[in-house]
């Protein structure tokens, strides 16, 4: 019994942490879009 709550805990843990983790590189990856989005925005209007 005791086996099994734990077993399901720590499953539930990693999942979570999995998420968080998945969560965390996809905002950063969103930042870097954004970055990279105005750095071509500002290229563009200085060449024109």
């Amino acid at each position: 019994m005791l086996q099994d709550k734990l077993i399901f805990f720590t499953k539930f843990l990693a999942r979570t942490q999995i998420r968080y983790k998945a969560r965390e590189e996809q905002s950063k990856i969103r930042k870097l879009e954004q970055f990279v989005y105005k750095q071509a925005n500002l290229s563009i209007l200085h060449s024109s």
